[in-house]
């Protein structure tokens, strides 16, 4: 079966905007080499979209440019396992500073993913410990896979 991640926003930004060997940039471009699946739920692909459209009105990115970086997403999407968490029971899921991730959170919990990729230090996600997923970031990822190759 294909290990499942659940990505944050922040990475798929560095990946797509960053330098092409960045970790962020590392971790898309061996997806399925490695046998991944990233993991979306309703609420975080609604905002990964919304982001993403943002960040490239912000740079000034033309309609065919922002319409590329959002068809690139829709692929990652189209490809990932989607996981619905409108029915968890919040009360078994840890909380953490940022109501805003807290989507990541759920949609690992609910997926039984493997991994929740970060590289935010202020929600609180980096110091979960104890279930059933690992909380990373890109890089620390990378080293573990590379210890199961």
């Amino acid at each position: 079966m294909a290990s499942r991640i659940v990505v944050d926003t922040n990475v798929f930004i560095g990946a797509i905007f960053g330098e092409e060997t960045s970790d962020s940039a590392n971790l898309l471009a061996t997806l399925d080499e490695n046998g991944v699946r990233i993991v979306f739920s309703q609420e975080f692909i609604g905002e990964l979209m919304y982001i993403m459209k943002r960040h490239c009105n912000s740079l000034g990115l033309d309609y065919e440019s922002t319409r590329q970086a959002l068809i690139n997403i829709t692929d990652l999407f189209q490809q990932g396992k989607s996981t619905n968490t409108r029915h968890l029971d919040r009360e078994l899921i840890p909380v953490i500073n940022d109501p805003d991730d807290q989507m990541l959170v759920e949609a690992a919990y609910s997926s039984d993913a493997d991994y929740l990729i970060t590289w935010d230090k202020k929600s609180g996600i980096l110091d979960l410990d104890g279930y059933s997923f690992k909380c990373c970031t890109p890089l620390e990822y990378m080293q573990d896979l590379e210890e199961v190759v």
